[in-house]
């Protein structure tokens, strides 16, 4: 299986910066907001799409932002099942902790799989505290179809009720169609 060209930095510690999947924004940081899927296609030059999306999620969100669309599915209860599909219009460069990837096969094709996240916190002055890795925390599938590097991801209360879609939903990624 030929390697999938996704270049993940498996470090001790993350260079800095940075957060997790479930950290809220920082104070002042742009919310996403709703555009349509064809705006986003229009915008990205083709966006990819899941045909295939787990029982009890819906789509609710779908923006674009820092060269990548993103299109965010939640499940209507209380278990907080989440998914969000990525399309990267700038090669990503994701930091992971040593030994938290693995090669995984994506309609025939390999992909990288990163098991958990960089968490930071604030100690009590209001400073960022050293990042501790979670392992438990994110699923993030990172996959290329037609030459776009895609990513399917879920993150706290997704891992355990979504993390085995993962694969399935990046299999059925296919170009949008109105």
């Amino acid at each position: 299986m030929p390697d999938p060209g996704i270049v993940i930095e498996e470090v001790d510690l993350p260079p800095g910066g940075g957060g997790s999947p479930g950290q809220a924004p920082p104070p002042g940081a742009t919310q996403p907001r709703n555009i349509s899927l064809a705006e986003i296609d229009a915008q990205v030059g083709g966006l990819y799409v899941p045909s295939y999306v787990p029982q009890g999620l819906n789509l609710s969100e779908s923006w674009v932002d820092g060269g990548k669309s993103n299109l965010r599915y939640k499940s209507g209860n209380a278990s907080g099942a989440n998914m969000r599909v990525m399309q990267f219009t700038v090669a990503p460069r994701p930091h992971a902790k040593r030994g938290s990837v693995e090669t995984v096969t994506v309609g025939g094709e390999s992909g990288k799989l990163i098991r958990g996240a960089w968490l930071y916190g604030r100690d009590a002055k209001g400073g960022v505290t050293a990042p501790i890795w979670d392992a438990g925390i994110s699923l993030r599938l990172f996959f290329q179809r037609d030459g776009k590097t895609l990513a399917v991801m879920t993150s706290v209360g997704g891992v355990d009720e979504v993390g085995s879609e993962l694969v399935p939903v990046a299999e059925s990624m296919a170009p949008y169609s109105q």
